[in-house]
């Protein structure tokens, strides 16, 4: 589980996925802004684990 939120928005976004790796996609109207992530594993009855520290990165 991910949990994301971009400069400027005040409502984080969740996405679920079964893989690994996952690649988000942006706007052009996102790019210089920051974004802070954090993670979390999921198990088969969709209950989430502790979340990880927050990581903050660029959009470029």
């Amino acid at each position: 589980m991910l949990k994301y939120l971009v400069d400027g928005e005040t409502q984080w976004q969740t996405l679920i996925s079964t893989q690994l790796h996952h690649t988000l996609i942006f706007t052009d109207v996102d790019e210089g802004k920051h974004i802070r992530l954090e993670a979390a594993w999921v198990n088969p009855r969709m209950q989430n684990g502790p979340w990880s520290e927050e990581v903050r990165e660029l959009i470029n």
